[in-house]
C-alpha cells in the first residue's frame, strides 16, 4: 500500500475536525505520517471506548427505569386489584341488603293489600247495613 501525500490530506481533512486539519503541521516523511496515523488511529478509538461507555451507562439508566416503573406499576395492579374486590365484596353486601329489603317491602304490601280487602268488606258490610236500617227506619 503506497499512501500518496494527497490521499493522507484528504483522509486527515475527512477525518479530523477541520480546525485541527489546519492548524495540524503535515509530517513529511513515512514515519511522521505513520505516527500521525497512529495518533489519529489512538484518538477514534478512545473516542469509541468513551462511547461504549455512555452508551453502557445509558443502557443501565434504562434499566433501572425500566425497573423502577415496573415496580410501579405492579404496586398499581395490587392496589386496584384490592380495591376491585373491596367493591365486588360492597355490591354484594348492598345487593344482599337491597334484596332483604325488597322482600320485607313486598311483604308490607301484600299485608297492606289484605288489611284493604278487609276494609272494603267491612264497608261493603256497613253500607249494607245502613242500606237496611234506612229501609227499616224508612217503613216504620
Amino acid at each position: 500500500l503506497v499512501w500518496r501525500r494527497s490521499d493522507f490530506s484528504a483522509l486527515t481533512a475527512f477525518l479530523l475536525p477541520s480546525e485541527m486539519a489546519s492548524t495540524m503541521a503535515m509530517p513529511t516523511g513515512i514515519k511522521g505520517k505513520l505516527a500521525s496515523l497512529e495518533d489519529f488511529i489512538s484518538m477514534q478509538n478512545e473516542e469509541l471506548a468513551a462511547q461504549r461507555q455512555e452508551i453502557e451507562a445509558l443502557r443501565g439508566d434504562k434499566s433501572n427505569i425500566e425497573q423502577h416503573y415496573q415496580g410501579q406499576l405492579q404496586e398499581m395492579k395490587k392496589t386496584m386489584v384490592a380495591d376491585v374486590q373491596r367493591m365486588q365484596e360492597e355490591v354484594k353486601s348492598h345487593f344482599g341488603q337491597q334484596k332483604a329489603e325488597n322482600g320485607r317491602l313486598q311483604q308490607q304490601i301484600t299485608t297492606l293489600k289484605g288489611e284493604k280487602t278487609a276494609l272494603q268488606q267491612q264497608i261493603l258490610g256497613l253500607q249494607r247495613r245502613i242500606q237496611e236500617i234506612e229501609e227499616h227506619i224508612g217503613c216504620d
